[in-house]
């Protein structure tokens, strides 16, 4: 993509200016083999083998005016068995912020690029997976009344991007403006106006703009965290349809020496190309794909989440998540319902191995005019890692899955096991 290239050359005209604080890469390459690779109901399983080649890199620049942070993998898949072609992905998200005007006038480059389930009711193989790509850039003005108060001025463009051409690519001018009062040392509140103008890039039906205002705080004290926030949402599209809606998120932390737990709960409209990523951010825990990107909507979406974890000693951890989301599209007669959990178990067996053991479950439930359709999953994982050195690692696991489909009238199990070699550079 043009807009990556340019990205890149900036960055890299950048490191004539600046050294990079940090720099790793690391090569390796996995072997995995599948005895049901295409997740095909019992009796019809054809089996393969999976050889992964791929190289990560974690860049971070740091600099009087420039600071960057890039994190990217690039893989190329080959079954050996030609069960699907052979594909290359490369995955990340990158920073860069030029601080044009020393702590006033900012410019800020972000993308990401994630590969994801086209339609989480359906099995996930390669022939339902997809990249997303994300783009944003703009500047962003800092004015700062006194020491505890400052508004930010945006204005960013916004372009997502799939692979698959089944699935509608958008472009959003947004327009931003956050007023934020540090009350006190531990409580800031903050309001949020907000303008968007999406288009699509072949169905014009789906084109809107959004307006948004919204109040929210965050507090935090040795042990809690809170933040909220809390809004008014009116979209309106092409053909005089209009959208409204109260838009809202808020969430917990609570942290000792042994035990942490996190609690989310999310309301939002949004926009099904960005599916569950509620802001445009690659890391938000949110984005899981549990979603149709096939579906261009408006998508009224709720979703809990609820994660704890024990820390015994340094060498032993449990975690587990717990999570519940709903998509309502406005304008076609469909709703997804996705409940699930994972519990797993991180162990440090020695100075040299460490493993984990860990279960997920998902309930997959998609509404609709026709037979609606549902999906069951369940996945068990076993992984070991050995570190002989600090640059070299050896990792094995074990998978295995089941699944119902109740559409397809279907269930499918699935072993599988890998090796995988990495170094670092």
């Amino acid at each position: 993509m043009w807009i990556e290239r340019v990205v890149a050359i900036t960055l890299a005209g950048a490191c004539h200016l600046a050294f990079a604080n940090e720099l790793k890469t690391t090569i390796g390459v996995d072997a995995e083999y599948s005895d049901n690779s295409q997740l095909l109901p019992k009796g019809q399983e054809v089996s393969d083998t999976m050889i992964t080649p791929g190289i990560d890199v974690d860049y971070v620049l740091d600099y009087a005016s420039f600071d960057a942070q890039l994190t990217y993998g690039a893989t190329r898949e080959h079954y050996t068995q030609e069960t699907f072609d052979d594909r290359t992905w490369i995955v990340g998200e990158g920073t860069f912020t030029w601080n044009m005007v020393d702590q006033h006038l900012y410019w800020d480059f972000y993308q990401n690029s994630n590969r994801l389930m086209i339609n989480s009711v359906e099995p996930d193989t390669p022939d339902n997976q997809t990249k997303r790509h994300i783009f944003v850039t703009g500047p962003r003005l800092r004015i700062n009344p006194d020491s505890k108060k400052h508004i930010d001025v945006s204005a960013n463009y916004v372009s997502t991007t799939f692979d698959a051409t089944t699935i509608v690519d958008t472009e959003q001018a947004v327009g931003r403006l956050v007023f934020v009062n540090q009350f006190s040392r531990i409580t800031s509140y903050r309001i949020k106006l907000e303008y968007r103008d999406s288009d699509c890039d072949i169905q014009s039906f789906c084109d809107y703009t959004r307006k948004r205002a919204g109040i929210g705080f965050t507090r935090g004290t040795q042990r809690w965290q809170y933040s909220g926030e809390a809004g008014r949402n009116i979209i309106d599209r092409r053909f005089e349809q209009r959208v409204t809606g109260t838009y809202g998120e808020i969430s917990a932390r609570y942290q000792t020496s042994t035990f942490k737990m996190d609690f989310s709960a999310t309301r939002d409209v949004t926009d099904s190309a960005l599916g569950l990523s509620l802001n445009e951010s690659l890391s938000n825990a949110l984005d899981t794909g549990d979603t149709n990107f096939e579906q261009t909507d408006i998508v009224k979406r709720t979703r809990f989440e609820a994660g704890f974890s024990w820390f015994n000693n340094v060498r032993s951890q449990v975690h587990l998540l717990l999570f519940h989301d709903t998509g309502d599209y406005q304008t076609i007669e469909e709703k997804e319902i996705t409940t699930g959990g994972e519990i797993s178990l991180d162990m440090g067996l020695s100075p040299l191995w460490s493993g984990t053991l860990a279960y997920r479950a998902t309930n997959d439930r998609l509404e609709t005019g026709v037979p609606n359709q549902s999906q069951r999953n369940n996945r068990y994982r076993m992984r070991f890692r050995y570190t002989p050195n600090p640059r070299v690692a050896l990792t094995f696991w074990l998978i295995k899955q089941t699944g119902s489909f109740r559409l397809h009238n279907s269930d499918y199990t699935e072993l599988l096991g890998g090796l995988g070699i990495s170094w670092q550079i």
